[in-house]
């Protein structure tokens, strides 16, 4: 099988269907972990600043979080429509 990315394509060669969505699912569950993690990291770790500083906004996150947090959705998306794409395969 010819591919222009050469010998990327044969991932699913080497990883036998059962592997790679199990190596896909586990992105995918990390991804999500890490996204509300991070999320639940962020707002404890601002309210504590908040509670010490008394100052409205000192966390400085600012709009660096969401640009971390898109990251993991995507990550978390890309996993999940290569599980879907595996799922659609073997149908």
């Amino acid at each position: 099988m010819f591919s222009p990315a050469g010998s990327l394509c044969i991932m699913n060669d080497l990883l036998p269907c059962p592997w790679d969505t199990i190596a896909y699912g586990l992105v995918f569950l990390i991804s999500l972990s890490m996204l509300f993690a991070t999320v639940f990291f962020i707002s404890s770790h601002c309210e504590w600043v908040y509670e010490e500083t008394g100052i409205p906004g000192a966390c400085g996150l600012h709009a660096g979080w969401i640009i971390f947090e898109l990251a993991f959705l995507a990550i978390a998306a890309y996993a999940g429509w290569q599980i879907f794409g595996i799922w659609r395969e073997h149908r």
